[in-house]
């Protein structure tokens, strides 16, 4: 992913938006974060897996994810969120870079309306655009809807 946005600031950009290149400098942040949050996972992750074996049967992983609280347990937000962090850090960038392209290609629709190769462009991106946003919106519902919830029997 930072491969494909540190491409991009390459292209012409006298005819866009300031904001599509704010957006990609944010995704290269992002990137650059998620690598070295992840790189961090993986060197404790090795440890781990290095040290004994009755520690992980004493204490498996999982248990890294639970928090007891009055003889009940718990998922522990915090570590959870420590965890998925990376992969949020890179879903935000992915974000992030479809905003910055869109803004990017669809500027000259908006600025200059004029029915040129440029405003084609834009409209054939923005149908693509908007049937794959359907196909998300459409994939998350029915995954989410058949998804056990938590404290469901």
């Amino acid at each position: 992913m930072l491969a494909v946005v540190v491409q991009c600031l390459s292209w012409s950009t006298e005819n866009s938006h300031w904001v599509a290149r704010v957006f990609w400098y944010w995704c290269i942040l992002l990137d650059v974060f998620a690598i070295g949050i992840s790189s961090q996972q993986l060197s404790i992750l090795e440890y781990l897996q290095a040290g004994d074996e009755q520690f992980l049967q004493r204490k498996p992983l999982l248990g890294m994810l639970v928090r007891e609280k009055d003889r009940q347990q718990y998922p522990d937000m915090k570590m959870i969120w420590v965890w998925e962090c990376p992969m949020s850090l890179l879903v935000y960038s992915m974000t992030l870079f479809i905003v910055a392209v869109t803004v990017h290609v669809s500027y000259p629709l908006i600025n200059d309306p004029a029915w040129e190769e440029d405003s084609k462009i834009a409209t054939a991106y923005l149908i693509v655009l908007g049937i794959n946003c359907l196909n998300i919106v459409y994939c998350s519902f029915w995954i989410y809807r058949r998804m056990p919830r938590y404290g469901d029997n």
